[in-house]
């Protein structure tokens, strides 16, 4: 019997400050860790000249921390099972922020997505600021979310496609209320 436990929630990070009061207060959670990596990785794709060395560096040890403790509370949650006691929200809006910070972004120079040496990878604007060794074991660590998180993002892509709207791969996860079918408040 293993007497290991998390230290942080199985709950994703707000979308915006707009959202649910509820979701800043409570106890820790994986998405204050994402929030953390998210402005690690705002701080580090800022182009200032006025930034010191001394923040940089900062802000790199900062991100690695977070990820290196974010990547093994995500292994510990999936190993005891955390994520099927939550909401079915829950775990995809996870694995998208996950995919958010930690997938590596591919452009395509054409669009025959049979041949793979048509598409560059670039690297994800935290993997600039980590250290090697430390990113690829989030990544492993992280692979299972990755994967499902990409899963769902290409069947949004696939349902928007045929549905006839723009894919926009910028708000793939986020919740939107199509124009015209706004409920009334009064209703």
């Amino acid at each position: 019997i293993s007497k290991r436990i998390n230290i942080f929630e199985y709950k994703s990070a707000p979308d915006s400050v707009a959202d649910n009061v509820a979701s800043f207060t409570g106890n820790a959670s994986i998405g204050n860790l994402i929030l953390i990596l998210r402005w690690c990785k705002q701080h580090m794709s800022a182009k200032s000249t006025q930034t010191p060395e001394v923040t940089k560096s900062i802000v790199t040890s900062i991100a690695e921390i977070a990820s290196i403790i974010l990547g093994d509370e995500i292994a510990l949650h999936l190993e005891l099972g955390s994520p099927k006691n939550v909401s079915e929200h829950e775990t995809p809006s996870i694995n998208r922020q996950l995919l958010e910070l930690f997938d590596d972004e591919e452009t395509l120079q054409n669009f025959d997505l049979s041949a793979s040496s048509d598409t560059q990878k670039t690297p994800a604007v935290l993997q600039k600021g980590t250290d090697k060794n430390i990113w690829s074991t989030v990544q492993s660590q992280l692979q299972l979310s990755l994967v499902a998180g990409r899963a769902d993002r290409e069947i949004m892509k696939k349902n928007s496609e045929q549905a006839g709207n723009n894919y926009n791969a910028f708000n793939w996860g986020y919740k939107s209320t199509p124009t015209g079918s706004r409920r009334s408040p009064f209703s």
